[in-house]
């Protein structure tokens, strides 16, 4: 009897002990410190991923606000006076080609990049999902193809070209108009207008293409992943740059083909139709139906400042209402055709008769205005 108690109580004992070590173990003290938890395979995939983005979006912004801060301070360099102006304005084409050489640079590494991140959805146990590919890439272009080309966009094109037009086109020149002897104004103004244009020219083609190139570079890609199972990035890259490259040569070769065409079409024409003079080749030049339209522009600015004169002593008569409106509907009309002269092939002449036109144009209405 005795000894079957004592195993009875022996099996309660045992069952207590297990019951006391399945309960939970007291929370840690806020003073105790966890070891820290290994990541996940994917989550430092995904973490690198989107550091590759971040990396270029950074480069933008940096690279955009450098170029910004270095035209400040081409502005404080070259001065605010015509005189200084004169002077100094060999730096703000500086400024234009540093812009261009710093492009470059940014979009060198933005290739660079690119090719990093995609290598890195390539490396990805995931990647043969089309699904994770397919957001990977979205994610890609969201990021590159439309924030990041819109920060070099807006910063250099919208807003530091537009200042520098302002400063000095719009600003500086203007002011010096009743300041110094015309003839020496016209051709400032010129200059300085086609440094800008160029300059507008450049960083926009710039922009262009190397829009076209980071979208193609990402479609690329895209088709490959997705569609092909072909995560080899480098192939995938060299294909590209190839395909590029032989349409780059297509390109200059019907380029030069139509330069050669032209040449010979030139070579047959009539002594009348390969006078530079007739036809506006030579610098000096003005075509005549330029000429034509600008000095009928002014013509009309001319009637219509002196009825807007007489409109202003008399604003309650009801016929010169009338004429009012009518004036206002020709003169829209002939504004906007003398703007669409601004967007032709203008040569050195050219476009001096066009600014001096519309120097002389913008005096008369502020004198009524």
């Amino acid at each position: 009897m005795k000894r079957s108690l004592a195993i009875v109580l022996a099996a309660a004992v045992l069952l207590l002990l297990a019951a006391c070590g399945s309960k939970k173990q007291p929370a840690a003290s806020p003073n105790t410190q966890s070891a820290p938890v290994a990541a996940e395979p994917d989550d430092v995939t995904a973490a690198e991923s989107a550091a590759a983005l971040r990396v270029i979006t950074d480069d933008f912004t940096d690279t955009t606000a450098e170029l910004t801060q270095k035209l400040d301070e081409t502005f404080a360099a070259v001065g605010m006076t015509y005189a200084d102006y004169q002077k100094n304005k060999g730096m703000i084409d500086e400024w234009v080609a540093l812009v261009l050489s710093e492009s470059d640079a940014l979009f060198a590494r933005t290739k660079e990049h690119s090719i990093t991140y995609f290598k890195q959805i390539a490396a990805d146990d995931e990647h043969s999902y089309s699904e994770f590919c397919s957001d990977a890439l979205e994610q890609y272009y969201d990021t590159v193809c439309n924030d990041a080309l819109d920060i070099y966009y807006d910063a250099l094109y919208s807003e530091a070209l537009d200042t520098l037009y302002d400063t000095y086109y719009g600003g500086l020149l203007d002011e010096a108009y009743d300041d110094i002897p015309y003839q020496e104004w016209s051709n400032a103004s010129s200059a300085c207008y086609q440094v800008w244009s160029d300059a507008s020219s450049a960083v926009y083609q710039k922009w262009s293409d190397e829009s076209s190139y980071l979208y193609g570079l990402w479609s690329a890609v895209d088709s490959a992943f997705c569609w092909d199972d072909n995560f080899d990035v480098d192939a995938i890259v060299a294909a590209y740059d190839t395909e590029q490259e032989e349409d780059r040569t297509e390109e200059e070769a019907e380029a030069s083909s139509e330069d050669e065409s032209d040449a010979a079409d030139q070579a047959t024409a009539t002594p009348s139709q390969a006078n530079p003079a007739a036809n506006a080749t030579d610098e000096t030049a003005i075509r005549d139906d330029f000429k034509a339209a600008m000095d009928s522009y002014e013509a009309f600015i001319d009637e219509y400042v002196a009825f807007l004169q007489k409109y202003n002593q008399n604003p309650t008569d009801l016929s010169l209402l009338n004429d009012y409106a009518t004036y206002m509907s020709k003169y829209a009309d002939l504004a906007a055709k003398f703007d669409a002269w601004e967007s032709e092939d203008l040569n050195t002449a050219e476009l001096a008769y066009y600014l001096e036109v519309q120097s002389r144009v913008s005096q008369k209405l502020l004198a009524v205005s």
